[in-house]
């Protein structure tokens, strides 16, 4: 095995804080080989490579489907679920040993992937604001319809002038 030394951004979801925590501090230990991995802070804007997603909250599994991640942003999936998903699970209670083993072979194939697109290859990536943009009209009416009448006002005075020629 080659040493790999690529950093990995996870995105944790649906974890409460305490298990965030430990996955944050499992994960950070140095390795000889294999990947280095780091957990994204909550609120945090970049994009993850991957995720690690708790299998067993729903609203996480609903945000994770509302992602749309691909196989560029691959998906682990702890404890069961009730829905079929085409992603790795890793069943509870979480052998943390073997998580390294778990996360190195999903970011692999990962890299493979990503070693054999072509350059005109778009990745899709999913929107990255916190909160949904809100699209307000900020207009007042009654500046609306005075901005209205005065370009069909012009429109007529235009027409006027033509039909005068």
């Amino acid at each position: 095995m080659t040493t790999k030394t690529s950093a990995i951004a996870i995105r944790l979801l649906g974890f409460p804080p305490k298990e965030e925590e430990t996955f944050r501090n499992v994960l950070a230990v140095a390795r000889e080989k294999g990947y280095r991995y780091t957990c994204l802070l909550p609120g945090s804007i970049q994009d993850p490579d991957m995720y690690i997603v708790n299998a067993g909250n729903l609203p996480a599994m609903a945000l994770l489907s509302d992602l749309h991640p691909g196989e560029a942003q691959p998906v682990l999936l702890i404890g069961k679920t009730e829905l079929e998903f085409d992603f790795p699970v890793m069943p509870r209670p979480i052998r943390w040993r073997k998580i390294f083993d778990v996360l190195d072979d999903i970011i692999d194939k990962r890299q493979l992937l990503l070693t054999t697109l072509s350059a005109q290859t778009v990745l899709s990536v999913h929107e990255r604001r916190k909160h949904p943009r809100l699209d307000l009209d900020l207009t007042d009416p009654a500046q609306a319809l005075a901005a209205v009448d005065a370009a069909e006002a012009a429109d007529q005075i235009g027409h006027r002038r033509r039909a005068g020629r």
